[in-house]
Protein backbone atom coordinates (compact mmCIF):
# COMPACT_ATOMS: atom_id res chain seq x y z
CA UNK A 1 0.00 0.00 0.00
CA UNK A 2 1.62 3.80 -0.87
CA UNK A 3 2.11 6.01 1.86
CA UNK A 4 -0.68 8.61 2.86
CA UNK A 5 0.31 12.14 0.92
CA UNK A 6 -1.57 15.26 2.59
CA UNK A 7 -2.10 18.51 0.43
CA UNK A 8 -2.43 21.44 2.66
CA UNK A 9 -3.45 24.80 1.20
CA UNK A 10 -2.76 27.70 3.64
CA UNK A 11 -4.25 30.30 1.87
CA UNK A 12 -5.33 33.24 5.35
CA UNK A 13 -6.67 36.07 2.60
CA UNK A 14 -9.65 33.08 1.56
CA UNK A 15 -12.88 34.92 3.21
CA UNK A 16 -14.59 36.32 0.08
CA UNK A 17 -16.50 34.63 -3.19
CA UNK A 18 -14.40 37.04 -5.78
CA UNK A 19 -10.90 37.56 -6.46
CA UNK A 20 -7.79 34.65 -7.22
CA UNK A 21 -8.28 33.62 -3.50
CA UNK A 22 -11.55 32.11 -4.27
CA UNK A 23 -10.47 31.37 -7.87
CA UNK A 24 -7.78 28.87 -6.46
CA UNK A 25 -10.80 27.28 -3.98
CA UNK A 26 -12.96 26.73 -7.08
CA UNK A 27 -10.10 24.70 -8.43
CA UNK A 28 -9.05 22.74 -5.74
CA UNK A 29 -12.79 21.79 -4.89
CA UNK A 30 -13.08 20.49 -8.55
CA UNK A 31 -9.75 18.82 -8.14
CA UNK A 32 -11.19 16.87 -5.59
CA UNK A 33 -13.60 15.06 -7.92
CA UNK A 34 -11.31 12.38 -8.68
CA UNK A 35 -8.36 14.27 -9.54
CA UNK A 36 -5.98 13.70 -6.81
CA UNK A 37 -4.32 10.81 -6.22
CA UNK A 38 -6.65 8.36 -4.00
CA UNK A 39 -3.77 8.15 -0.96
CA UNK A 40 -3.89 12.00 -1.01
CA UNK A 41 -5.66 14.11 1.88
CA UNK A 42 -6.48 17.42 1.45
CA UNK A 43 -6.69 20.32 3.83
CA UNK A 44 -7.70 23.98 3.93
CA UNK A 45 -6.14 26.67 6.28
CA UNK A 46 -7.98 29.88 6.10
CA UNK A 47 -9.65 32.72 7.76
CA UNK A 48 -11.94 32.35 10.24
CA UNK A 49 -14.02 35.23 8.54
CA UNK A 50 -14.42 32.79 5.60
CA UNK A 51 -17.72 33.03 3.34
CA UNK A 52 -19.93 30.11 4.33
CA UNK A 53 -20.44 28.98 0.87
CA UNK A 54 -17.16 28.87 0.29
CA UNK A 55 -17.24 26.70 3.13
CA UNK A 56 -20.02 24.51 2.54
CA UNK A 57 -18.32 23.80 -0.89
CA UNK A 58 -14.79 22.04 -0.05
CA UNK A 59 -16.12 20.32 3.13
CA UNK A 60 -18.89 18.83 0.84
CA UNK A 61 -16.27 18.04 -1.46
CA UNK A 62 -14.21 15.86 1.50
CA UNK A 63 -11.35 18.71 2.27
CA UNK A 64 -10.18 19.07 5.68
CA UNK A 65 -11.36 23.11 6.32
CA UNK A 66 -9.46 24.30 9.45
CA UNK A 67 -10.47 28.12 9.98
CA UNK A 68 -7.33 29.47 11.60
CA UNK A 69 -6.15 32.59 10.45
CA UNK A 70 -7.32 36.02 12.39
CA UNK A 71 -4.85 38.57 10.51
CA UNK A 72 -5.71 40.76 7.73
CA UNK A 73 -3.90 39.47 4.82
CA UNK A 74 -3.33 42.81 3.54
CA UNK A 75 -2.97 44.52 6.42
CA UNK A 76 0.36 46.31 5.06
CA UNK A 77 0.35 45.30 1.49
CA UNK A 78 1.27 48.21 -0.63
CA UNK A 79 1.80 50.75 2.50
CA UNK A 80 4.92 52.15 2.83
CA UNK A 81 5.99 50.83 6.44
CA UNK A 82 8.79 50.32 7.69
CA UNK A 83 10.04 46.61 8.81
CA UNK A 84 10.60 47.84 12.08
CA UNK A 85 6.75 49.13 12.09
CA UNK A 86 5.67 45.87 10.25
CA UNK A 87 7.47 43.75 12.79
CA UNK A 88 4.59 43.15 15.36
CA UNK A 89 2.19 42.37 12.85
CA UNK A 90 4.95 39.70 11.21
CA UNK A 91 5.74 38.28 14.19
CA UNK A 92 1.94 37.44 14.96
CA UNK A 93 1.65 35.96 11.77
CA UNK A 94 4.83 34.30 11.96
CA UNK A 95 3.22 32.65 15.06
CA UNK A 96 0.03 31.94 13.24
CA UNK A 97 2.02 29.72 10.56
CA UNK A 98 3.77 28.15 13.24
CA UNK A 99 0.54 27.13 14.75
CA UNK A 100 -1.41 25.74 11.41
CA UNK A 101 2.40 23.82 10.63
CA UNK A 102 2.28 21.70 14.18
CA UNK A 103 -1.52 20.89 13.35
CA UNK A 104 0.04 18.19 10.64
CA UNK A 105 3.02 16.17 12.09
CA UNK A 106 3.10 13.36 9.90
CA UNK A 107 5.62 13.12 6.95
CA UNK A 108 4.43 13.26 3.29
CA UNK A 109 2.96 16.78 3.90
CA UNK A 110 2.86 19.31 0.84
CA UNK A 111 2.13 22.96 1.75
CA UNK A 112 0.83 25.45 -1.01
CA UNK A 113 1.05 28.96 -0.29
CA UNK A 114 -0.74 31.35 -3.10
CA UNK A 115 0.58 34.86 -3.84
CA UNK A 116 3.06 35.73 -1.36
CA UNK A 117 3.24 38.73 -0.48
CA UNK A 118 6.99 39.79 1.56
CA UNK A 119 5.59 40.31 4.88
CA UNK A 120 4.02 36.50 4.55
CA UNK A 121 7.01 35.04 3.26
CA UNK A 122 9.13 36.74 6.09
CA UNK A 123 6.96 35.60 8.58
CA UNK A 124 6.86 32.07 7.15
CA UNK A 125 10.94 31.91 7.23
CA UNK A 126 10.44 32.87 10.15
CA UNK A 127 8.26 29.98 11.34
CA UNK A 128 10.30 27.51 9.12
CA UNK A 129 13.33 28.55 11.64
CA UNK A 130 11.22 27.67 14.73
CA UNK A 131 10.11 24.18 13.01
CA UNK A 132 12.42 20.66 12.95
CA UNK A 133 13.70 19.93 9.49
CA UNK A 134 12.43 17.11 7.70
CA UNK A 135 12.39 16.41 4.28
CA UNK A 136 9.77 15.07 3.78
CA UNK A 137 7.49 17.80 4.33
CA UNK A 138 7.60 20.47 1.65
CA UNK A 139 6.59 23.94 1.12
CA UNK A 140 5.79 25.35 -2.28
CA UNK A 141 5.32 29.41 -2.86
CA UNK A 142 3.81 31.08 -5.49
CA UNK A 143 4.75 34.80 -5.93
CA UNK A 144 2.75 36.85 -7.82
CA UNK A 145 3.17 40.25 -6.21
CA UNK A 146 5.96 42.90 -8.17
CA UNK A 147 8.70 42.93 -5.80
CA UNK A 148 9.17 46.75 -6.84
CA UNK A 149 11.81 46.01 -10.19
CA UNK A 150 10.14 46.17 -13.27
CA UNK A 151 10.09 43.43 -16.22
CA UNK A 152 13.65 45.57 -17.52
CA UNK A 153 14.90 45.10 -14.51
CA UNK A 154 14.14 48.58 -13.29
CA UNK A 155 14.42 49.31 -9.62
CA UNK A 156 10.99 51.76 -9.25
CA UNK A 157 10.76 51.50 -5.53
CA UNK A 158 14.14 50.34 -3.66
CA UNK A 159 12.38 50.38 -0.02
CA UNK A 160 9.96 47.50 -1.56
CA UNK A 161 12.64 45.78 -3.31
CA UNK A 162 14.90 45.14 -0.33
CA UNK A 163 12.10 44.33 1.86
CA UNK A 164 11.45 41.47 -1.20
CA UNK A 165 14.99 40.71 -0.74
CA UNK A 166 15.35 40.07 2.86
CA UNK A 167 11.83 38.18 2.89
CA UNK A 168 12.96 35.80 0.16
CA UNK A 169 16.18 35.22 0.95
CA UNK A 170 15.57 34.17 4.38
CA UNK A 171 12.79 31.88 2.79
CA UNK A 172 15.33 30.28 0.47
CA UNK A 173 17.26 29.29 3.34
CA UNK A 174 15.02 26.80 4.20
CA UNK A 175 15.77 23.45 2.34
CA UNK A 176 12.32 22.69 2.08
CA UNK A 177 11.35 25.54 0.06
CA UNK A 178 10.36 25.77 -3.64
CA UNK A 179 9.54 28.54 -5.60
CA UNK A 180 7.40 29.57 -8.43
CA UNK A 181 6.05 32.52 -10.49
CA UNK A 182 2.87 33.77 -12.20
CA UNK A 183 4.02 34.88 -15.25
CA UNK A 184 6.25 35.86 -17.59
CA UNK A 185 6.91 39.65 -15.99
CA UNK A 186 6.91 38.45 -12.53
CA UNK A 187 9.75 35.76 -13.27
CA UNK A 188 11.80 38.41 -14.85
CA UNK A 189 11.48 40.02 -11.89
CA UNK A 190 12.37 38.26 -9.19
CA UNK A 191 15.35 36.44 -11.50
CA UNK A 192 16.52 40.59 -11.39
CA UNK A 193 15.77 40.61 -7.69
CA UNK A 194 17.70 37.55 -6.63
CA UNK A 195 20.36 37.32 -9.05
CA UNK A 196 18.73 34.14 -10.03
CA UNK A 197 18.46 32.68 -13.36
CA UNK A 198 15.22 31.98 -13.38
CA UNK A 199 11.80 30.78 -11.64
CA UNK A 200 9.84 28.17 -13.42
CA UNK A 201 6.32 29.97 -14.12
CA UNK A 202 3.23 27.57 -12.45
CA UNK A 203 -0.12 27.43 -14.42
CA UNK A 204 -2.51 30.04 -13.59
CA UNK A 205 -5.14 28.77 -11.06
CA UNK A 206 -7.98 31.54 -12.19
CA UNK A 207 -8.11 29.45 -15.36
CA UNK A 208 -9.91 26.02 -15.98
CA UNK A 209 -9.51 25.20 -19.67
CA UNK A 210 -11.01 21.84 -18.36
CA UNK A 211 -14.21 22.91 -17.29
CA UNK A 212 -14.48 25.18 -19.73
CA UNK A 213 -14.72 22.31 -22.43
CA UNK A 214 -18.31 21.17 -20.83
CA UNK A 215 -19.41 25.20 -20.42
CA UNK A 216 -22.68 25.94 -22.18
CA UNK A 217 -22.32 29.17 -23.86
CA UNK A 218 -24.38 32.29 -23.67
CA UNK A 219 -27.04 33.15 -25.80
CA UNK A 220 -25.93 36.35 -25.52
CA UNK A 221 -23.35 37.87 -26.91
CA UNK A 222 -22.52 41.38 -24.65
CA UNK A 223 -19.66 43.89 -24.88
CA UNK A 224 -18.84 43.33 -21.16
CA UNK A 225 -18.43 46.77 -19.43
CA UNK A 226 -16.82 45.08 -16.12
CA UNK A 227 -16.69 41.75 -13.98
CA UNK A 228 -15.53 41.21 -10.56
CA UNK A 229 -15.24 42.72 -7.10
CA UNK A 230 -15.98 46.56 -7.61
CA UNK A 231 -12.59 48.44 -7.36
CA UNK A 232 -11.48 51.49 -8.50
CA UNK A 233 -8.28 50.73 -9.90
CA UNK A 234 -10.35 49.19 -12.28
CA UNK A 235 -12.28 51.70 -13.71
CA UNK A 236 -16.04 50.82 -11.60
CA UNK A 237 -15.76 54.55 -11.08
CA UNK A 238 -15.92 55.02 -14.38
CA UNK A 239 -18.15 53.15 -15.76
CA UNK A 240 -21.47 55.38 -15.74
CA UNK A 241 -19.77 58.10 -18.28
CA UNK A 242 -18.37 55.00 -20.19
CA UNK A 243 -21.60 53.70 -20.50
CA UNK A 244 -23.08 57.02 -21.24
CA UNK A 245 -20.45 57.91 -24.06
CA UNK A 246 -20.96 54.12 -25.17
CA UNK A 247 -25.03 54.06 -25.70
CA UNK A 248 -24.90 57.03 -27.83
CA UNK A 249 -22.93 55.27 -30.40
CA UNK A 250 -25.97 54.87 -32.73
CA UNK A 251 -23.44 52.41 -34.68
CA UNK A 252 -23.02 49.58 -31.46
CA UNK A 253 -26.01 47.43 -31.45
CA UNK A 254 -25.24 45.49 -28.77
CA UNK A 255 -25.90 44.59 -24.92
CA UNK A 256 -23.67 46.08 -22.40
CA UNK A 257 -22.98 43.96 -19.48
CA UNK A 258 -21.87 44.64 -15.83
CA UNK A 259 -21.65 42.45 -13.39
CA UNK A 260 -19.96 43.19 -10.11
CA UNK A 261 -19.64 42.59 -6.39
CA UNK A 262 -19.52 44.39 -3.42
CA UNK A 263 -18.19 42.65 0.01
CA UNK A 264 -17.25 45.75 1.40
CA UNK A 265 -19.93 47.98 1.07
CA UNK A 266 -18.22 51.27 0.84
CA UNK A 267 -20.38 54.50 0.18
CA UNK A 268 -18.35 55.45 -3.06
CA UNK A 269 -19.06 52.76 -4.76
CA UNK A 270 -22.70 52.79 -3.49
CA UNK A 271 -22.61 55.61 -5.27
CA UNK A 272 -21.20 54.52 -8.23
CA UNK A 273 -23.98 51.38 -7.87
CA UNK A 274 -26.89 53.57 -8.29
CA UNK A 275 -25.41 55.68 -11.27
CA UNK A 276 -25.24 52.50 -13.79
CA UNK A 277 -28.46 50.91 -11.82
CA UNK A 278 -30.55 54.58 -12.87
CA UNK A 279 -29.06 54.19 -16.80
CA UNK A 280 -30.33 50.58 -16.64
CA UNK A 281 -33.46 51.35 -16.17
CA UNK A 282 -33.59 53.75 -19.13
CA UNK A 283 -32.06 51.57 -21.45
CA UNK A 284 -33.37 47.90 -22.76
CA UNK A 285 -29.81 46.99 -23.91
CA UNK A 286 -28.10 47.69 -20.58
CA UNK A 287 -28.02 44.78 -18.12
CA UNK A 288 -26.56 45.48 -14.14
CA UNK A 289 -25.88 42.32 -12.28
CA UNK A 290 -25.08 42.82 -8.67
CA UNK A 291 -24.67 39.10 -7.78
CA UNK A 292 -21.78 37.01 -7.51
CA UNK A 293 -21.00 34.55 -10.18
CA UNK A 294 -19.55 31.23 -9.73
CA UNK A 295 -16.28 30.46 -12.19
CA UNK A 296 -18.73 28.16 -14.29
CA UNK A 297 -20.71 31.16 -15.26
CA UNK A 298 -18.38 33.80 -15.47
CA UNK A 299 -16.49 31.30 -18.03
CA UNK A 300 -19.51 31.07 -20.34
CA UNK A 301 -19.61 34.91 -20.20
CA UNK A 302 -16.45 35.36 -21.68
CA UNK A 303 -16.85 32.08 -24.04
CA UNK A 304 -19.57 34.48 -25.79
CA UNK A 305 -18.24 37.75 -25.06
CA UNK A 306 -18.17 40.14 -28.28
CA UNK A 307 -15.27 41.92 -26.20
CA UNK A 308 -14.45 42.32 -22.45
CA UNK A 309 -13.13 46.23 -21.34
CA UNK A 310 -10.47 46.66 -19.09
CA UNK A 311 -10.48 50.25 -17.89
CA UNK A 312 -7.86 49.57 -15.48
CA UNK A 313 -5.34 52.59 -14.01
CA UNK A 314 -2.54 52.95 -15.82
CA UNK A 315 -0.29 53.55 -13.42
CA UNK A 316 -1.39 50.73 -10.89
CA UNK A 317 -1.23 48.11 -13.73
CA UNK A 318 1.88 49.02 -15.27
CA UNK A 319 3.83 46.11 -13.54
CA UNK A 320 0.21 44.51 -11.92
CA UNK A 321 -1.04 41.37 -13.19
CA UNK A 322 -5.12 40.68 -14.02
CA UNK A 323 -6.89 37.21 -13.29
CA UNK A 324 -9.59 38.36 -14.99
CA UNK A 325 -7.05 38.95 -18.27
CA UNK A 326 -5.91 36.05 -18.51
CA UNK A 327 -9.68 34.15 -18.15
CA UNK A 328 -10.33 36.42 -20.79
CA UNK A 329 -7.58 35.38 -23.29
CA UNK A 330 -7.87 31.83 -22.36
CA UNK A 331 -11.66 31.99 -23.94
CA UNK A 332 -10.30 33.55 -26.50
CA UNK A 333 -12.63 36.73 -25.98
CA UNK A 334 -11.68 40.16 -27.89
CA UNK A 335 -10.30 42.20 -25.20
CA UNK A 336 -10.52 46.30 -25.09
CA UNK A 337 -7.74 48.34 -23.65
CA UNK A 338 -7.22 51.93 -23.20
CA UNK A 339 -3.53 52.60 -23.34
CA UNK A 340 -0.32 50.68 -24.90
CA UNK A 341 1.55 51.53 -21.40
CA UNK A 342 0.62 48.80 -18.84
CA UNK A 343 1.04 44.88 -18.15
CA UNK A 344 -2.87 44.25 -19.72
CA UNK A 345 -1.29 45.44 -23.16
CA UNK A 346 2.16 43.29 -22.96
CA UNK A 347 0.70 40.48 -21.81
CA UNK A 348 -1.90 40.50 -24.41
CA UNK A 349 0.66 40.73 -26.98
CA UNK A 350 2.47 37.70 -24.66
CA UNK A 351 -0.69 35.37 -25.35
CA UNK A 352 -1.83 36.58 -28.93
CA UNK A 353 -4.96 37.74 -27.93
CA UNK A 354 -7.14 40.08 -30.27
CA UNK A 355 -7.27 43.48 -29.17
CA UNK A 356 -9.05 46.70 -29.57
CA UNK A 357 -8.06 50.02 -28.56
CA UNK A 358 -10.64 52.10 -26.73
CA UNK A 359 -10.61 56.16 -28.61
CA UNK A 360 -13.22 58.15 -30.74
CA UNK A 361 -12.97 55.53 -33.46
CA UNK A 362 -13.78 52.38 -31.43
CA UNK A 363 -16.78 51.50 -33.39
CA UNK A 364 -14.90 51.30 -36.64
CA UNK A 365 -12.02 49.52 -34.96
CA UNK A 366 -14.42 46.68 -33.47
CA UNK A 367 -14.66 45.18 -37.23
CA UNK A 368 -10.34 46.16 -37.34
CA UNK A 369 -8.97 44.69 -34.22
CA UNK A 370 -5.55 44.12 -33.39
CA UNK A 371 -4.45 40.20 -33.63
CA UNK A 372 -0.77 40.31 -32.11
CA UNK A 373 1.88 38.20 -33.68
CA UNK A 374 4.13 37.67 -31.12
CA UNK A 375 7.60 36.86 -31.53
CA UNK A 376 6.83 34.19 -28.09
CA UNK A 377 5.62 30.31 -29.42
CA UNK A 378 2.59 28.88 -27.83
CA UNK A 379 4.79 27.59 -24.95
CA UNK A 380 4.00 30.68 -22.95
CA UNK A 381 0.27 30.67 -23.24
CA UNK A 382 0.09 26.75 -22.43
CA UNK A 383 1.98 27.00 -19.86
CA UNK A 384 -0.22 29.50 -18.43
CA UNK A 385 -3.13 28.39 -19.16
CA UNK A 386 -1.89 24.59 -18.04
CA UNK A 387 -3.62 22.55 -15.98
CA UNK A 388 -3.00 23.76 -12.74
CA UNK A 389 -4.36 20.75 -10.58
CA UNK A 390 -2.19 18.61 -12.74
CA UNK A 391 1.32 20.95 -12.11
CA UNK A 392 -0.36 21.29 -8.25
CA UNK A 393 -0.24 16.69 -8.17
CA UNK A 394 2.66 16.84 -9.40
CA UNK A 395 4.74 18.75 -6.12
CA UNK A 396 3.48 16.16 -4.23
CA UNK A 397 5.92 13.49 -2.38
Amino acid sequence: MSEQNQLVIVDPALMTKSGHHSALADQVVKGSLGRFPPNTAVSYIVHRDLNFDIEKNLIESNINLIRHFDLDFYYIFEKNVSLLESSEYIFELCNQYTECFLKFKDTNVTYFHPSMSWEHALALALALFQMKANNRIKHVVCLMFNPGIDYRGVCYDSDLSIKYQIALKSLMEAECIEIYVTDFESQLSYSNLLFKESFEIHPSYVVDLNSSKEICLQSDRYIILYLGEAKLEKGFDKLPDLLLELLKNSRLHSTFYIQYTDDWGGSEIKEIVSKIKSIEKKYSNVVVDGCYIDDDAMTSLLLSAQCVFFNYDEEIYKNKSSGLLWKACAADAPVVLFNDRSWLYRESSRLKATVFMFGEAFSEELNKPQKFISCNDDIYGRTIFGDFIFWLKNRLF
